[in-house]
């Protein structure tokens, strides 16, 4: 027998119906702009004559892997840069990051965060970060005995590291990266520089970063190399969570050394089960994929069901990630007038970069009610599952997840998370069709009104 309906919550259906009418306009602009993206896919795609024989892998050490070969072109293509490398053995966005960081940095050169500090995750691979009083890690919580920084970070290798604040409105300030990227060349002669540019927000309130704001930051990163010196200064942007999003995507990706972002997000269709990307120069490339394997490595097995994964994915990820906003713009629309919090972005698509919202609740048991009943009531994988906070490696605060996902660490998928700290804001990403935000609406309210 089926199930029986589940019950709606009163005055949902009015709530909806209003979003479809008054957002209808803003979905159109969303798929205009996924329609753009869905051209230079099919265009990369066919330029390089996808074909099924590409779907075919190979193992061992993964030489004359020629679909990997066709992938690496597409991808370049889509992200208008001279080189890339598509490789599931990159564990996750971090994983393809560090392995730029350690790619390109050499003892004695320093990272230069741009946009503030990074995620606590990238904070742990660069080595200023805390670790949870639960952690696994080996040794004293993971650090080098006398030292600030964890073993086998950035800083432990010999890497300096500072970063530019952000203004005390919350945007990112060029004028000042190039005061400090040209102090930081001065007072090290020998030395070069990486700028790191973090597009979304992480665990803070500022909004994602523009393609306009990214490119302002590596124009403002370059001129301060000396003339006859510009290979002192070299710029990577994380691009995490941004991909396919807005109408304007690549219009600084050729000014960038190093592009990198994960498959089990934006650009994997939410079906590339695991895997990660760098664009770029070929320089960097070539040296992310050095630290990704070992010098004089270069081959990548990979058997034939990821590889079509990872095609089809890609295929898809236009269509996929314009849901995911829509369903974004739908979620800040409903939690808004249904559950009185702050939504950023709100319902509008101006300016939304990537594919988070932010839910500020503002008091500790509303969000940790919100989050559980995202995995327990509007999630298909571990429904059972009821999510708690709790101290975690690389955070500086308890941190929840739910995470009711095919593919685990997935926000492609529907998930929801964030630091329980004040001012308790949920972080919500994924969802591969604008349906799932209204569903999991729907069940949230019907869970938070019984309780």
């Amino acid at each position: 027998m089926a199930p029986p309906p589940c019950p709606i919550p009163p005055l949902f259906d009015d709530a909806l119906n209003d979003a479809y009418s008054e957002l209808q306009g803003e979905f159109q602009r969303v798929d205009r702009a996924a329609l753009a993206h869905s051209r230079r896919v099919h265009a990369a795609m066919t330029k390089h004559r996808v074909t099924r024989d590409h779907f075919s892998g190979s193992t061992g050490y993964g030489h004359d892997n020629f679909g990997q070969e066709v992938l690496d072109a597409v991808f370049a293509d889509i992200f208008g840069t001279q080189a890339a490398a598509c490789r599931p053995q990159f564990m996750s966005g971090t994983h393809a990051l560090a392995c730029v960081l350690f790619g390109l940095l050499r003892p004695g050169d320093t990272l230069v965060s741009a946009a503030g500090a990074p995620y606590d995750t990238m904070m742990q691979v660069i080595g200023n970060a805390p670790t949870a009083a639960n952690s696994t890690m080996d040794g004293d919580e993971g650090r080098v005995a006398g030292r600030p920084y964890l073993d086998g970070s950035l800083m432990d290798c010999g890497a300096l590291y500072d970063e530019v604040p952000l203004s005390e409105q919350g945007r990112v300030q060029p004028a000042v990266l190039t005061d400090v990227v040209k102090r930081t060349l001065e007072d090290s002669p020998e030395g070069r520089v990486l700028v790191l540019v973090q597009r979304s927000c992480g665990y803070t309130d500022r909004p994602c970063l523009s393609p306009t704001e990214v490119e302002q930051l590596i124009d403002a990163a370059r001129v301060a190399a000396p003339e006859g010196q510009h290979d002192r200064v070299r710029v990577m942007v994380d691009n995490c969570y941004c991909e396919f999003v807005g109408d304007a995507e690549y219009s600084f990706h050729h000014k960038a050394d190093a592009i990198a972002g994960s498959l089990i997000k934006n650009p994997g269709g939410g079906i590339a089960p695991r895997g990660g990307y760098v664009a770029g120069t070929p320089a960097a490339v070539g040296a992310s994929l050095r630290r990704l394997a070992a010098p004089g490595v270069t081959g990548s097995a990979v058997d034939g069901e990821t590889m079509r994964l990872i095609f089809q994915g890609l295929w898809l990820a236009p269509g996929s990630v314009a849901e995911s906003v829509k369903g974004g713009m739908l979620l800040a629309y409903l939690a808004e007038r249904m559950l009185g919090v702050t939504a950023s972005p709100g319902a509008a698509f101006d300016g939304r970069h990537d594919v988070v919202t932010r839910l500020s609740f503002g008091e500790r048991e509303r969000m940790l009610r919100f989050v559980q009943a995202i995995q327990t009531d509007a999630s298909p994988i571990d429904a059972h599952v009821l999510p708690t906070s709790e101290a975690t490696d690389g955070y500086h605060d308890e941190v929840i997840f739910a995470a009711g996902t095919f593919i685990e660490g997935s926000t492609s998928e529907l998930t929801a998370d964030g630091p329980m700290r004040d001012p308790y804001v949920a972080y919500c990403q994924g969802g591969t069709h604008v349906t799932q935000w209204a569903l999991a609406m729907e069940r949230v309210l019907l869970r938070m009104d019984q309780e």
